[in-house]
């Protein structure tokens, strides 16, 4: 995962692999200084269809303006499409402070 952080938002670039398939890759913004479970700030989901790719490499900028001196968490997940739900093949986490 590569990230590029600033305080008007971030840009992340992230690359996946599952020999199986990949339904769902995942940005997520999170605040540190707040519960991270429900301070969610942004975040972009990308779907895949049938045939399902093996590897993927996703790009998402962010333009939510972010608070100086605050924490952040921003995750890149990769999803197989699975019955009865999605199951988290792999996740890359950056933390980061906005200066």
């Amino acid at each position: 995962v590569s990230l590029t952080p600033s305080c008007s938002g971030i840009s992340i670039t992230g690359t996946g692999s599952h020999q199986e398939g990949i339904g769902r890759a995942t940005f997520v913004l999170i605040d540190l200084t707040k519960d991270p479970t429900s301070n969610l700030v942004d975040s972009k989901d990308i779907y895949y269809s049938k045939p399902l790719p093996k590897q993927v490499t996703e790009s998402w900028n962010s333009t939510v303006s972010l608070t100086p001196g605050t924490s952040y968490r921003v995750a890149f997940h990769i999803w197989a499409k699975t019955r009865p739900g999605p199951q988290l093949l792999a996740s890359d986490l950056e933390d980061f402070t906005c200066t």
